[in-house]
């Protein structure tokens, strides 16, 4: 198991992101997902590193476009959420 040192970058937003599947996950073999965020209005749009969509969500309070980039993303098809953890 991949163990990750904590670190000092912190997103000001909630450690779960409520957001909506764009895709049926039903039949699908996997769980989670790596996902990169893309805000546009007062959307931001989940999509996969070939640049799926995979879900939606509003836009949480505290989101700070140039920060996420230190950050990994990974969707939860099952509970219908994103979850957050800094990049190493």
């Amino acid at each position: 198991m991949i163990t990750r040192k904590k670190s000092k970058l912190h997103l000001n937003i909630p450690d779960k992101i409520r957001v909506n599947l764009s895709r049926d996950f039903t039949s699908a073999s996997n769980s989670k997902w790596r996902v990169l965020p893309i805000k546009k209005s007062d959307s931001i749009y989940w999509i996969d590193p070939a640049g799926y969509e995979l879900a939606y969500s509003e836009v949480p309070k505290g989101w700070d476009t140039f920060n996420f980039i230190n950050h990994d993303f990974i969707l939860d098809s099952n509970n219908k959420l994103v979850v957050h953890q800094p990049y190493i």
